[in-house]
């Protein structure tokens, strides 16, 4: 039978696309083998948190669920990436997971007073290791990442998490308003002025006992 130039092509591409589907394949699932990181889900990295220096957020929407599909037992161990001034928290930080099982780890965001204003990114890995005669060795890890918006303590908001859908999940207050210094220095203010008046009313009658005495 003969082929035309088409039915030529399509027969080529025939022949030739089991071996490339396969070796898709066989590229696809290495590199993940090979790195022997822990699979992942969870909501963490679909999270915008808008938090004021001084205060903190943790909530049970936010979390990572670490799984083990592999045939045997591991240790993992939680790290992360954060800029300065800005602490985050999990539920458990190192654990060992049993074949076949998964965990679900809370993750909470705690920003002091030394961060700085501004978007920044929170980056969380979960490492799978070894301990070893010569020391740790890691074997693989798999991370997330979210948004962090540090907002300035004049706008007076809330600590929130805003889902993917733009609807805040968790809030919390924060630790000292900013009213309150400004009622503080109100009252300094006051009581300056009240110290000013004593001390001249004061003097003004020491001038004048001075000057009867002096006539006297």
């Amino acid at each position: 039978m003969i082929l035309h130039s088409n039915e030529a092509g399509r027969a080529r591409w025939t022949a030739v696309l089991p071996p490339l589907v396969l070796l898709a394949a066989l590229c696809g699932t290495a590199p993940a083998e090979a790195q022997g990181g822990p699979a992942i889900s969870g909501s963490f990295s679909r999270q915008l948190f808008e938090i004021p220096p001084g205060a903190s957020l943790s909530s049970p929407d936010v979390y990572m669920v670490v799984f083990n599909n592999r045939g045997e037992d591991f240790r993992a161990r939680m790290k992360v990436v954060a800029p300065l001034g800005v602490n985050v928290t999990f539920s458990e930080d190192d654990f060992l997971l049993d074949a076949g099982g998964q965990k679900k780890i809370l993750i909470g965001v705690e920003v002091t007073n030394d961060a700085a204003l501004g978007e920044h990114e929170i980056k969380v890995t979960v490492e799978r290791y070894r301990e070893e005669a010569s020391g740790i060795q890691i074997l693989g890890a798999a991370g997330q990442s979210a948004r962090l918006v540090v907002v300035s303590e004049g706008r007076r908001v809330a600590a929130q998490v805003i889902n993917p859908s733009a609807e805040a999940v968790a809030e919390a207050a924060p630790a000292e308003p900013a009213a309150i210094d400004w009622l503080l220095f109100g009252g300094l203010v006051v009581l300056a002025i009240v110290v000013l008046a004593v001390l001249g009313y004061t003097l003004l009658q020491v001038r004048e006992r001075w000057g009867v005495q002096r006539l006297g």
